[in-house]
């Protein structure tokens, strides 16, 4: 987790984010969901994360329950040394594999973390 953190920072903003010491994750599996919140050392949240995916069953030619991802979710969110977050968001659905995972994600300012 502690690489993992930049790995969607765009190295422009990579010196101007402020870097977590310790991280607190959140999953619910079921759900298909997760949530990582990094901390600095002053305890603030400086890192975020969250993703999930929606799911629907069908059967395939064997009449087997099969379960295909048709929406999908990635934020990401950096706190920089303004105190203003870039946040980078990922989402797609229903186009096979790879499909939307290709496309590059969106990225933009806030003045304050996603929730």
């Amino acid at each position: 987790m502690i690489e993992e953190w930049k790995r969607e920072l765009p190295s422009e903003q990579a010196a101007l984010a402020c870097p977590p010491l310790c991280f607190e994750r959140f999953s619910e599996p079921e759900a298909r969901a997760e949530k990582v919140l990094g901390y600095d050392a002053g305890g603030e949240v400086c890192y975020y994360r969250h993703a999930y995916s929606l799911t629907e069953s069908f059967l395939d030619a064997d009449d087997l329950t099969c379960e295909s991802e048709v929406f999908y979710e990635t934020v990401t969110a950096w706190r920089l040394a303004d105190r203003r977050w870039l946040t980078c968001l990922r989402q797609g659905g229903e186009q096979g594999l790879c499909g939307d995972r290709l496309r590059p994600p969106s990225y933009a300012m806030a003045d304050e973390r996603p929730r």
